[in-house]
């Protein structure tokens, strides 16, 4: 390890030596949810059962209105206000959630600097969010981080952070998510190409909705859960339908005329291309915010990345028959998590036999030396996405489930080991279990420990409890670096501290964290 002479800049500490930290690269992962963020999401949830129940009536006459009715599909007409919300219902609470990043650090300087590359990402084991990127030396826009730091004080109940970020509160800064509404193949592309799909069910009780997107929401709208929700259908609407503030996403053309029936339809009727209705066109999404932190791999239940750039103007999006997609793929063998492939919002699905881990019992060998072969052969254009897609067995492509396919997967209905993914293209349930798991615990970074609960757990080092606890929390490090902030090259000096075996200059994370100040000598 790289070291560097820090000089401790308190009365009574002498000088020290710290260890450089590499920019974004942690040794321990943050808690899955601190007590704050636990308290906080009991009382949002028992908030939005009351409120999904006051506003159940206003959704179902909704359905029975002129807004939702007109733009119906007519295969769609003849179902009931009731038989409507049903549907809308049950599709609401299995959409996929999921959080678009960028797949390479050119990416993220291109589309979206709120988020860490995702190969460092998946070898750091969680998504960092904008107060990790901050306090582990990424390039993040601290003026953003402070926005969202009030948001997360004034709307959603956590506590005010300090001006001099620590590690245990950028543990509670939230990471941002959505709903993919419009049931799209390359979910929210226009913050990156790498698209995680999150597993909401493990993930339930760490998962809050908004009716839009906090950055453009006016007022304060209520809050909800993937299982209460109603009381954000009305105000959805209304801003789906509020004219953008700002020149972006062709908003001359823009007009008011979205209704819940172009998501329907889209939903429903086989050939529906994903809605572009009023706020669709940029913000197509219910906000999805984790009250908590995105372990990898315990919360994914699959990967999306993109084939080719599509249209998109962010860097390097897409990852087909590259050095990065090849590496990502075995990233995602390592950890036993299923990679898809898509290209653009419409195309098809396609699962990367050479991954595995679903369709185990169907994929041979044939295909998975046919996937190879054009792995090196095709070029990442549309048309050769379509050879590809021309070229494999249905049993790797795949498709979300909806209510028509929702029997599919009725045989695994409650195993808590299976996890979901969609259906295939001969109608069979694709999904995968977690099995193997390790009776093992881990140190994480604010020097608590937690069980292992995936079968990829390579930081759970401790056979019990008591042996974690033991050996974590009780010494911590100062680490530091020098970062920089901007493009133009100006820089900072950012400290944080980590928990180690021993040796360390401190017993607790509150004396480091109070006196973890470090220069350059």
């Amino acid at each position: 390890l790289m070291v560097l002479t820090c000089v401790v800049v308190l009365v009574g500490i002498r000088a020290a030596t710290c260890e450089r930290f590499v920019p974004l690269a942690t040794q321990h992962r943050p808690p899955r949810q601190t007590p704050t963020q636990a308290e906080r999401m009991r009382v949002i949830a028992r908030t939005a059962e009351r409120l999904s129940a006051d506003a159940r009536p206003w959704v179902l006459a909704y359905m029975g209105s002129s807004s939702a009715r007109e733009g119906l599909d007519p295969s769609l007409q003849h179902l009931s206000d009731e038989e409507l919300l049903e549907r809308m219902e049950w599709e609401m609470r299995h959409l996929q959630i999921i959080h678009n990043g960028p797949t390479t650090e050119a990416n993220s300087a291109a589309a979206r600097p709120d988020d860490t590359a995702a190969l460092i990402n998946l070898s750091n084991g969680y998504i960092q969010n904008v107060c990790h990127r901050y306090i582990f030396g990424g390039l993040q826009n601290v003026g953003y981080m402070r926005k969202y730091q009030g948001w997360f004080t004034r709307d959603f109940g956590m506590p005010p952070f300090s001006r001099r970020l620590t590690v245990e509160e950028s543990n509670e800064c939230l990471l941002f998510n959505a709903n993919n509404l419009r049931k799209t193949s390359a979910g929210n592309q226009f913050y990156g190409s790498m698209t995680y799909v999150l597993d909401a069910v493990r993930m339930s009780d760490r998962l809050f909705m908004e009716a839009w997107d906090r950055w453009w929401e006016t007022g304060s709208p209520p809050l909800g859960t993937l299982s209460h929700f109603f009381q954000l259908i009305e105000p959805h609407e209304a801003y789906m339908n509020m004219r953008p503030p700002f020149d972006k996403f062709d908003s001359a053309n823009w007009t008011s005329d979205y209704s819940l029936s172009d998501v329907l339809n889209r939903w429903w009727v086989p050939g529906t291309p994903p809605p572009t209705t009023g706020n669709l066109k940029f913000c197509p999404y219910y906000e999805v915010m984790t009250m908590g932190n995105v372990l990898l791999p315990e919360d994914l239940l699959y990967a999306l990345v993109g084939f080719g750039d599509g249209n998109f103007s962010v860097a390097e999006a897409g990852l087909w028959g590259s050095e990065y997609g090849a590496e990502l793929q075995g990233w995602m063998r390592q950890m036993g998590r299923p990679l898809a492939w898509g290209n653009g919002d419409d195309s098809a699905i396609v699962l990367d036999p050479v991954v595995g881990v679903v369709q185990a019992d169907r994929v041979t060998e044939r295909d998975r030396a046919l996937f190879s072969q054009l792995w090196s052969t095709l070029e990442p254009t549309d048309e050769n996405f379509a050879r590809l897609v021309a070229a494999l067995p249905p049993y790797l492509l795949l498709n979300m489930i909806s209510w028509d396919t929702r029997h599919a997967c009725a045989d695994i209905d409650g195993d808590p080991t299976a996890h979901v993914l969609g259906v295939d293209g001969t109608g069979a349930c694709v999904f995968w279990r977690e099995t193997g798991v390790p009776a093992a615990w881990e140190c994480m970074n604010d020097g608590t420990c937690e069980q292992a609960t995936a079968a990829h757990s390579p930081r759970a080092l401790y056979a019990s409890e008591e042996e974690c606890m033991s050996k974590c929390g009780a010494s911590w490090s100062c680490v530091g670096g020098q970062v920089q902030t901007t493009s133009s090259g100006f820089s900072e000096w950012r400290v944080h501290c980590k928990p180690v075996e021993s040796g360390g200059r401190f017993s607790s994370i509150g004396d480091c964290q109070r006196q973890c100040y470090c220069r350059v000598r």
